[in-house]
């Protein structure tokens, strides 16, 4: 049993060295009718395909006249999110997109403080963008490479932080997408892993990025936060 958590462990800390070598997808036209902001981790770099597959890739492709800007980094916590907002190169982008939360629970940060950094951060991005949308990871007891002994610990931390982005959300006006409890989402990852996830276990693949924009896309269309893709 030890040397199976060594080894988990480690496998972690080889994802997280190796994923930070991968550059985000980006595609700057500050002419560009449509102007899209992506923050957050590795989630939205898309940490196991190709940058083109990512979220961020994945809108350029339906959007190809927008201007795509992402700052996001594999391993970003709540409070680093802050930082990569500073780096953004635009005074307003129609639509703004951050996935966090995952790295806070993975890496033990203190309710009150992560509390804090996320208040802080939604009030600074809305006064970058009118459409803002939080994201958190899907199920944390789905994920294959979490030992199973965990999982259950992690899935209800999850449950509890996604309730909090949810109340800060709504205290902000930003739109709140619980991809922890959609279950529309996380079934296919829960039940086909093995063409869901990409090889280190952690991470979706292609088909599963692929699965989740299609999902997330619908939404937005349905709130009114993009415009239908032959618009632009």
């Amino acid at each position: 049993m030890e040397k199976y958590f060594i080894t988990r462990i480690r496998d972690l800390q080889r994802i997280h060295y190796e994923s930070k070598k991968i550059l985000p997808f980006q595609r700057l036209e500050p002419a560009a009718p449509l102007k899209l902001l992506f923050l957050g981790d590795s989630l939205t770099v898309g940490v196991g395909v190709c940058s083109e597959r990512s979220l961020p890739g994945l809108f350029a492709k339906d959007y190809l006249n927008a201007h795509i800007e992402t700052h996001a980094f594999s391993g970003a916590k709540t409070q680093h999110v802050l930082h990569q907002l500073e780096k953004a190169s635009e005074r307003h982008y129609d639509f703004a997109l951050i996935t966090v939360g995952a790295n806070d629970i993975l890496g033990f940060t203190r309710t009150n403080v992560l509390e804090k950094h996320l208040s802080f951060l939604l009030e600074q991005v809305k006064k970058k963008s009118d459409h803002v949308v939080l994201t958190i990871g899907g199920r944390m007891d789905y994920v294959p490479l979490i030992p199973k002994i965990f999982r259950k610990h992690f899935y209800e931390k999850e449950a509890r932080i996604a309730k909090m982005f949810n109340i800060i959300a709504e205290q902000n006006g930003v739109l709140f997408l619980d991809l922890a409890h959609d279950e529309l989402i996380n079934q296919p990852f829960k039940n086909y892993p093995e063409q869901y996830f990409c090889r280190d276990g952690l991470h979706p693949n292609e088909r599963g990025y692929q699965f989740a924009y299609t999902q997330i896309k619908h939404t937005l269309h349905q709130q009114g936060y993009l415009p239908s893709c032959k618009t632009i």
